[in-house]
């Protein structure tokens, strides 16, 4: 029994909105230097190397006021906080060098020794062009070691066929890059204050997927990944200090995530209350995706694990989010339907959702746990269609890519960060890839400048959303 039917209007019905961009402030200063402080250019099959540039911002979480700690400087209303990914990259599978040629999965990382960080970046609405800069950067460390975004066979995040490579000329000898217990591919972000009072932020990542917590100066402390995995962390013995201390492991999340697609995990999170939730980019692979057991086998199922985690115990509990229907999906396979973030509302349990496929269509839902919303079992009973649920409610807010083309503004594929400003005023972030990607004969180009610096938009609602 698939879940139960939704009450959403067709796009058509949206409400109107109003549009503002913002451009990110002088971000030709932003190329991304490597170790010996040179900028890292890009080769492109088409034209001449391009510098790499600032990007990769993924989700959006307004700064909840003055803090102490983590942040030096006090957080005003016009202050975000973002994370980046796992750092420029690009898939070259089937591309040929000579007599080698990429396998299946490979990707090409010009920068691999690129290491995320907490970015906090302030809005300027009042300026003739409105725009946005950043103003300050955590950097992100675990156990005292910075990390990085290459895949990695370390357990609680393993990513099954992925390959890294640095170079576009490899050969039969060239060994893909390896990560390590330090490697992430950040995807989400929500900041609160601890019992302290100083500022925290809660990451979710989609190698594992798992969830972990950032304190002052960056350090990870904690880390909750999927009870498949009861590994300790891989310096167990080491002994933690201030600057880097040992991480907290927490083998509590379900273990049917790890039936997620490769790199299709926790792309959405939020903080609300004495939680943390998180939602899946897709829907559970079909095959079974990471791990290694038979899957649901219903490559139509809308459903998207919506976890809500206590930040006490890490305990989680599961609920179905289930994407828009066939009649409202065009030709997109269900499987590539995607979450691009998730905020929360003031009302507990109530959500603003951006659902999107990349390309064609992108909206923006009220999304709401009632009491009638199920809590899912620890199995693909639910995609396989052998245990009935009901979805959390749904009601369509904004036809996003209509109401970007309707302005004449650009529409970027990666709506990836989304918070609540006011009560009719949301605002979003899009990843930009750090300018540069490949075109439709799959040649690496550079975005087009445009694109790329139009990553963040103000949009004003005609009715209330709190």
């Amino acid at each position: 029994m698939a879940a139960t039917p939704i009450a959403t209007p067709p796009p058509t019905s949206a409400p109107r909105v109003q549009v503002r961009v913002l451009s990110f402030a002088e971000q030709a200063k932003f190329a991304l230097k490597n170790s010996q402080g040179v900028d890292v250019l890009v080769p492109l099959d088409r034209g001449s190397p391009k510098p790499l540039l600032e990007g990769g911002f993924s989700s959006l979480a307004r700064a909840p006021g003055p803090a102490e700690g983590v942040v030096g400087k006090a957080a005003t209303p016009s202050d975000f906080f973002t994370v980046s990914d796992r750092g420029a990259n690009l898939e070259i599978t089937g591309r040929s060098n000579g007599g080698f040629t990429y396998p299946k999965t490979a990707r090409f990382f010009p920068l691999p020794s690129y290491s995320q960080s907490i970015t906090k970046v302030r809005v300027d609405g009042s300026a003739t062009k409105p725009s946005f800069s950043i103003v300050e950067r955590i950097a992100l460390r675990r156990e005292g070691v910075p990390v990085n975004g290459l895949p990695t066979d370390y357990a609680p995040r393993a990513t099954a066929g992925e390959f890294a490579f640095d170079t576009l000329a490899a050969t039969k000898s060239t060994a893909p890059l390896k990560g390590n217990a330090a490697s992430y591919d950040f995807e989400g972000i929500a900041v609160d204050k601890a019992a302290d009072g100083k500022l925290q932020f809660w990451l979710s990542d989609e190698y594992g997927p798992v969830i972990v917590r950032v304190v002052e100066r960056g350090n990870i402390l904690d880390e909750a990944f999927s009870s498949t995995h009861r590994a300790a962390s891989a310096t167990k013995n080491r002994v933690g200090t201030a600057d880097a201390p040992n991480v907290n492991e927490h083998a509590t999340l379900p273990r049917i995530l790890r039936h997620r697609k490769d790199n299709r995990g926790f792309e959405g999170l939020t903080s609300q209350g004495d939680f943390v939730y998180a939602v899946l980019q897709s829907p559970l692979d079909s095959k079974g995706g990471a791990s290694g057991e038979k899957g649901h086998d219903n490559k139509k199922t809308p459903l998207h694990r919506f976890l809500r985690i206590d930040k006490k115990t890490f305990e989680a509990t599961m609920f179905a989010y289930a994407h828009d229907p066939d009649g409202m999906i065009g030709k997109t396979k269900h499987d590539n339907v995607k979450i691009g973030d998730i905020t929360a509302l003031t009302e507990p349990g109530a959500f603003l959702v951006y659902e999107h496929d990349g390309e064609n269509w992108g909206r923006l839902y009220r999304a709401r746990i009632t009491p009638r919303t199920t809590k899912l079992p620890d199995t693909i009973a639910p995609e396989a269609g052998t245990f009935p649920y009901t979805a959390l409610e749904k009601t369509l807010v904004a036809d996003v890519r209509g109401a970007l083309s309707a302005a004449g503004a650009v529409v970027p594929e990666k709506l990836e960060g989304l918070t609540v400003t006011g009560k009719r005023t949301v605002m979003l972030a899009f990843d930009n890839d750090y300018c540069f990607g490949t075109d439709k004969s799959g040649a690496i180009s550079a975005s087009d400048e445009t694109a790329c610096s139009n990553i963040v938009v103000e949009l004003t609602l005609p009715a209330d959303i709190e």
